[in-house]
């Protein structure tokens, strides 16, 4: 009994030895694990953040395109605005150009036409002078017509 006691005590330290190198083992590889759940956290939760910006970040290129194409559209439409406003200024500028030369023949004909007016003004006053000189020989011829008819 002793022997078989001696022997059981000696395989049960053994036994009890491989239990706590398994145990000590056990906690190691709980340790490690613990490890491996906290960076599979955080790898998680940057993949999330990642997702989320992304999705972020996806909304704001969607936006920024939409307002590119919407700027593309109206700067496309403000260029074919200013050629057709370039093209109306030239007209108007065509216009001018014509009114002003027609202004000027206008300003050089009313300039002739105050000359001619200014020499006929003048020849009306010269013709009013001799007609009244005229009248007042034919009055005096009237008067003296039967007696000194030849001193008017």
């Amino acid at each position: 009994l002793v022997g078989a006691t001696v022997y059981f005590q000696g395989r049960f330290n053994t036994i009890n030895g491989e239990y706590d190198s398994k145990l000590a083992q056990l906690q190691n590889v709980t340790t490690t694990l613990q490890q491996y759940q906290d960076t599979l956290n955080s790898a998680r939760e940057e993949l999330q953040l990642k997702g989320s910006r992304e999705t972020e970040l996806t909304a704001q290129y969607t936006d920024v395109k939409d307002n590119l194409a919407n700027v593309t559209a109206a700067r496309n439409q403000l260029i074919t605005d200013k050629a057709n406003l370039q093209i109306s200024l030239a007209d108007t500028t065509n216009q001018l150009t014509t009114s002003q030369n027609n202004l000027a023949l206008s300003k050089a004909t009313v300039t002739t036409l105050n000359t001619q007016i200014t020499s006929l003004n003048n020849q009306i006053k010269d013709l009013d002078s001799h007609i009244s000189h005229l009248d007042s020989q034919v009055s005096c011829l009237q008067t003296a017509a039967g007696a000194a008819g030849a001193s008017c």
